[in-house]
């Protein structure tokens, strides 16, 4: 998968991608505009969406405990 985003982003303009790049000021103002938006959308799928959710969440931050 990452072979293929990279290999996406080397060829963006013939795949008719259009990639924005923001500034330090700018990438802080989209996280905070986006912050907890993973929650509202596994709120509106409704089902098992919020479990999955919260076991990533766990799963990463056992990670990040036995990565450091």
């Amino acid at each position: 998968l990452r072979a293929e985003v990279a290999s996406d982003l080397a060829n963006a303009v013939s795949l008719g991608i259009v990639v924005h790049e923001l500034s330090e000021a700018n990438r802080e103002v989209w996280k905070q505009v986006t912050q907890g938006q993973t929650e509202r959308l596994a709120d509106q799928i409704g089902g098992h969406a919020r479990e999955v959710l919260n076991l990533i969440t766990e799963g990463k931050k056992q990670f990040q405990l036995i990565s450091n």
